[in-house]
């Protein structure tokens, strides 16, 4: 049996993290371990973070909550650690940081922290930021999606010897130009990708 590891994201919606995470189970299909992606569900019983992972062929977990203060997740996800032969943990967010680092504490299996940056872009927002800050200096990597994040981490106080930078990538065969299977773009042509315009982003 495969080792598993299992990411966890707290989303409504199916944004670009979410794409992200999907993209990384579709191209592990094959490799040394199996990726299953956990999700919370507060009384709607569904997510679609988790539709699109199972329409792919990825193996999923709902993890059932009353509310946000609910223990049952942790129990849930403690449950399917214990019963799955589960390599790490991966939190992507503050609340899947603290669910994962609790469950860690339970069970001995380690976790890491997945960051994509911080927006700041309210007290809220920064508040959630500034736990989740604190969670990650308990996971055994940091994984950053650009050097410019790895240097924010590091700034913040993560050992540099404890972070990791993954890039965002993108499957080229989707994008590649008709019967080009170098991936040469023509001459002259050029390639724009915009994120999304928001001002938290600059």
């Amino acid at each position: 049996m495969k080792p598993v590891v299992v990411h966890v994201r707290a989303t409504n919606f199916l944004g670009g993290p979410e794409r992200q995470v999907l993209g990384h189970a579709r191209v592990s299909a094959g490799a040394w371990y199996e990726p299953v992606l956990a999700a919370f569900s507060e009384r709607r019983g569904r997510v679609d973070f988790l539709d699109a992972a199972a329409a792919q062929g990825t193996r999923t977990l709902l993890l059932r909550s009353g509310g946000p203060f609910d223990p049952a997740p942790l129990r849930q996800l403690a449950h399917f650690v214990a019963h799955e032969p589960v390599a790490a943990l991966v939190a992507h967010g503050y609340k899947a940081a603290a669910v994962c680092d609790l469950v860690s504490r339970a069970t001995g299996r380690p976790w890491l922290g997945a960051v994509r940056g911080f927006t700041g872009e309210n007290r809220r927002v920064r508040g959630f930021e500034a736990v989740e800050m604190r969670l990650l200096h308990h996971a055994r990597l940091v994984i950053a999606v650009s050097q410019g994040t790895a240097e924010m981490l590091a700034a913040r106080g993560i050992p540099p010897e404890r972070i990791r930078v993954v890039a965002n990538s993108v499957e080229v065969d989707e994008w590649l130009p008709a019967g080009d299977a170098a991936g040469r773009a023509p001459r002259g042509e050029a390639w724009v990708f915009s994120g999304r315009l928001s001002p938290e982003k600059n």
